[in-house]
């Protein structure tokens, strides 16, 4: 989606992941509603590929907390489309 060979080599590619935001508000709204309300539906937002072409991005989010109630990481799933 993102358009790396693998999660690996995104992860190691993106030491800020705020970056693949066009509007980087996005991603602190996302956080947000997360730490807010547990869980997120249908969140859209732009995103770069890493040829620096957009997409947008639908996510569906919960927080996972650990023991304590602090946020762990996120889980979830993403549908992408291309713009038009």
């Amino acid at each position: 989606m993102f358009g790396f060979d693998s999660q690996n080599e995104m992860i190691c590619a993106c030491n800020d992941i705020s970056r693949l935001y066009v509007d980087s508000a996005r991603r602190e709204e996302f956080k947000n509603l997360l730490e807010q309300n547990g869980v997120v539906r249908d969140f859209e937002y732009q995103a770069f590929r890493q040829d620096g072409s957009k997409f947008w991005v639908s996510l569906n989010a919960r927080a996972v907390r650990d023991e304590h109630g602090a946020v762990s990481y996120y889980e979830g799933h993403r549908k992408g489309r291309d713009l038009p």
